[in-house]
C-alpha cells in the first residue's frame, strides 16, 4: 500500500500544503503542481533518468521502459513472480541485447513495474508515443507481453484482464490478444512442445542432465550453465561484441531448455 501511494505523493502533499497556506484555491493549485511533479517523477522512474548512460534515445526508452514495467506487473499481478516468468524476462533481455548497464537498469524497471500502483494509462500513452517513432518495437513488445503472461500456462483472472487493458490501450482487440495467446501455446519450444521427445532430449543435452534427473537437479544444472555463459560475465572478462552476442544467444537457448524441461516435469 505504501508503494501504491508513492505515485500520488506530490499531489497529496501539494493539496495539503496548498490548503493550509491559501485555502481552497491553494489546495487546487497545490494539487495541480503535485500532479505535474508526479508525472515528472514517473517519467524518470520508468523511461527517463533510469536509462542514463544506456545509449537509448527517447522513443527507445519509452518502449523499453514501459515494456519492462508491464512485464513486471504481469508477472506479479497473480500474487508472485515465478521462476518461469523470470526466465522469460531474462530471455527477452538477451534478445534485446541488453547486457551490462542496460540489463541492470531493465531489471530495476521490471521490479518497479511489479508494484500495484503502476499507472497504466500514462504508461500506455508513453508506449504509444514510443511506438509511433519506433514501429519496429511493436511486434517485440506484444510478443514479450504474451510470453511472460503465458510463462506458467494460459493467463487467467487478473493477469488476463490486465492484458486486455493493455491491448485496448494500444488500439487492439481482445480477439487479437486471444489469437496471439493461442499461437504462443502452439509455438515450438513452448508448452505445446513440452511432450515432444526430440525437444526434451535436446534440452537435456544442452543442460547436461540425464533422463532420470528430477526438477531440482535440472534447476541446478540450468543455474550453473547460466552462470558460465551469461553475457555480463563474458563482458566482464573483456569479451568482444561478437562473444557477448554469442553468450546472449546461448543464454536464451539455456532458458528455453529450462522452461521446456520445467513444464515437462509438471
Amino acid at each position: 500500500m505504501k508503494r501504491y501511494w508513492q505515485g500520488y505523493l506530490a499531489r497529496i502533499t501539494g493539496l495539503l500544503l496548498g490548503g493550509l497556506l491559501a485555502g481552497a484555491v491553494g489546495a487546487v493549485a497545490g494539487f495541480v503542481l503535485g500532479w505535474v511533479a508526479d508525472g515528472v517523477v514517473r517519467h524518470h522512474r520508468y523511461f527517463g533518468w533510469v536509462w542514463s548512460g544506456c545509449d537509448l534515445d527517447g522513443p527507445e526508452r519509452r518502449c523499453a521502459g514501459v515494456l519492462l514495467a508491464l512485464m513486471g506487473r504481469l508477472a506479479k499481478v497473480d500474487g508472485r513472480v515465478s521462476e518461469a516468468e523470470v526466465a522469460v524476462t531474462e530471455a527477452v533481455l538477451a534478445e534485446l541485447r541488453f547486457t551490462g548497464l542496460r540489463r541492470r537498469r531493465a531489471i530495476t524497471v521490471f521490479r518497479r513495474g511489479r508494484d500495484a500502483g503502476l499507472p497504466l494509462r500514462p504508461m500506455l500513452r508513453a508506449l504509444r508515443r514510443g511506438l509511433r517513432a519506433r514501429p519496429e518495437w511493436r511486434a517485440r513488445v506484444l510478443a514479450a507481453l504474451v510470453r511472460v503472461a503465458s510463462a506458467d500456462g494460459p493467463p487467467e483472472g487478473a493477469q488476463y484482464r490486465l492484458l486486455v487493458r493493455v491491448w485496448r490501450g494500444l488500439g487492439l482487440s481482445r480477439r487479437d490478444l486471444d489469437q496471439r495467446l493461442a499461437g504462443g501455446r502452439h509455438r515450438p519450444g513452448r508448452a505445446g512442445a513440452a511432450g515432444a521427445p526430440d525437444g526434451v532430449a535436446r534440452a537435456r543435452a544442452l543442460l547436461g542432465v540425464g533422463a532420470d534427473a528430477d526438477q531440482a537437479a535440472v534447476r541446478r544444472a540450468y543455474r550453473r550453465a547460466l552462470s558460465r555463459h551469461h553475457p555480463d560475465r563474458v563482458q566482464a572478462r573483456g569479451g568482444s561484441e561478437t562473444e557477448v552476442r554469442h553468450a546472449a544467444n546461448r543464454t536464451r537457448e539455456l532458458r528455453e531448455a529450462w522452461e521446456l524441461l520445467r513444464r515437462h516435469h509438471t
